[in-house]
């Protein structure tokens, strides 16, 4: 597996140099992909672990579920790694959601935009969506790109975060909350963005489980300065990628 390979390269290059290894997984690897997505179940924390095996995704056919899957199989691989071989370094697992956010790789059209932004925001805008009756995300929380960076960098040098598994939820996303903040935000737009309803912020009959983040909200703020974390909120996320989007005349 990949993620046991690149293990296995850290600690033969580095030896005890290498003090830490920080992995970016999914919160795909800590949800269960059988929610049942019209009722909110017991808020996930970093002990959960997604039930979904391959043999199911494989039955059923499904992409997402074959994702998820790879996710929780990289995931443990890593965890079976240092637990069999206990190296010189501790690992950090860094697990976000949904994420969205400014885009800074080469964009060279339409194409260029990454999955997410592009179900989550660029489809609200390029004509995929006429309207937002009907539609509907595969996971309904989202952490902004900068502060998955953001993470890495401090977890680093974070003793709290050693051998932990830390969840990035910034809040919740659905496709009226996107629509809403790009028709307010950029109203040259609004002709080619649906207005949906603009009060109804989940689809009808979804409501999502939500997260317990306490535990990874405290990791993170040992990581700072100031001893305070506080994520992009999702207006924010959402008017600086369409920004980037327009800059870069992909939308």
């Amino acid at each position: 597996m990949g993620t046991t390979a690149i293990l296995i390269a850290a600690e033969n290059h580095c030896g005890a140099a290498l003090k830490r290894f920080v992995l970016l997984g999914s919160a795909v690897s800590v949800l269960n992909s059988f929610e049942d997505i019209s009722k909110p179940g017991k808020p996930y924390t970093e002990k959960d672990w997604n039930p979904v095996t391959a043999e199911q995704a494989i039955e059923r056919k499904n992409n997402v579920l074959g994702y998820n899957v790879s996710k929780i199989r990289g995931e443990r691989a890593a965890w079976n790694f240092m637990k069999e071989k206990s190296p010189s370094f501790d690992l950090t697992v860094i697990n976000p959601d949904i994420i969205t956010g400014p885009m800074t790789h080469p964009i060279s059209g339409p194409h260029s935009i990454n999955e997410t932004n592009q179900f989550a925001i660029a489809s609200f805008i390029d004509g995929t969506y006429k309207e937002i009756e009907g539609v509907t995300f595969p996971f309904y929380h989202f952490v902004d790109v900068r502060d998955v960076a953001r993470s890495h960098v401090d977890a680093l040098e974070n003793s709290a975060a050693a051998n932990q598994r830390i969840l990035l939820i910034s809040g919740i996303i659905t496709p009226q909350l996107v629509v809403n903040y790009i028709r307010k935000n950029f109203p040259e737009l609004r002709s080619r963005v649906p207005e949906g309803n603009p009060a109804q912020i989940l689809p009808p009959g979804v409501h999502p489980t939500d997260w317990d983040t306490r535990v990874s909200l405290d990791i993170l703020a040992k990581g700072t300065k100031d001893g305070k974390w506080e994520y992009v909120d999702l207006e924010t996320s959402v008017t600086d990628t369409v920004k980037t989007m327009i800059n870069n005349r992909v939308i």
